[in-house]
């Protein structure tokens, strides 16, 4: 019997992905707290490092943090500076962020996915819809929505969300595959997340679409935790 791997991953509530009132900042900064928190959703960070951790300026950051604590996300306390006589100076002390991590109502965003898309510089917008299919993926790790529908959940413009796709695909984050029905229409795509390195002989992403038809997308279970997907050659 195969042994299955468990991915550590983090849970982010579903409704900030989809809530329009925020900020694609705020929600891309939502992204990062709730990946760095405590088993207690505990978080002890400058604006500093949350900045360098989500790609965002130390302004964009204030501002963002302040709509999610409007929007009841989180809650932050801002501790004084304190005398350092070793120093004989004033220091800032770093802000300390609460934030209630769900029971229910919420999407396991494995960490190995986040390190690949910061690896790859995926911002933004592109990291909102990676994030949102992820959260529409079912057991075998699929999900089949619509570009209007990311685009009205998400609040992204139809190109905007084109984009984000094409930008994704061609990082080889996901995997789209055309849908036809039966009676020769088009039907929504497919998409699969691939967490891990595709093939030995296909290296880059030009390679993985030239060599589609050769590639088996396969879900691997981890007891309902997460699900990823690894695309080997079919024999």
């Amino acid at each position: 019997m195969r042994k299955q791997r468990h991915d550590p991953s983090f849970r982010l509530p579903e409704q900030i992905i989809t809530d329009r009132s925020l900020s694609i900042s705020a929600r891309e900064l939502a992204i990062t707290i709730f990946s760095h928190v405590d088993p207690n959703g505990r978080l002890c960070m400058s604006q500093r490092r949350l900045a360098s951790l989500s790609g965002l300026c130390r302004d964009t950051v204030r501002r963002a943090a302040q709509e999610l604590v409007d929007a009841g996300y989180i809650s932050i306390v801002h501790r004084r500076a304190h005398w350092d006589r070793d120093s004989s100076r004033y220091v800032k002390r770093s802000n300390l962020y609460f934030c209630t991590i769900p029971n229910k109502c919420y999407v396991l965003v494995s960490y190995r996915l986040l390190r690949r898309s910061r690896v790859r510089s995926v911002r933004g917008a592109s990291l909102l819809v990676l994030v949102y299919l992820r959260s529409m993926m079912g057991r075998h790790g699929r999900c089949w929505p619509s570009v209007s529908k990311i685009a009205q959940d998400t609040g992204l413009a139809l190109s905007t969300v084109h984009i984000a796709i094409n930008l994704l695909e061609s990082l080889s984050l996901i995997v789209r595959q055309h849908c036809i029905k039966r009676n020769g229409a088009y039907s929504s795509n497919s998409y699969f997340l691939l967490l891990e390195r595709v093939s030995d002989e296909i290296k880059c992403p030009s390679e993985i679409q030239a060599n589609r038809d050769k590639l088996k997308i396969t879900g691997v279970s981890t007891r309902g935790r997460e699900y990823h997907l690894r695309a080997s050659k079919s024999r």
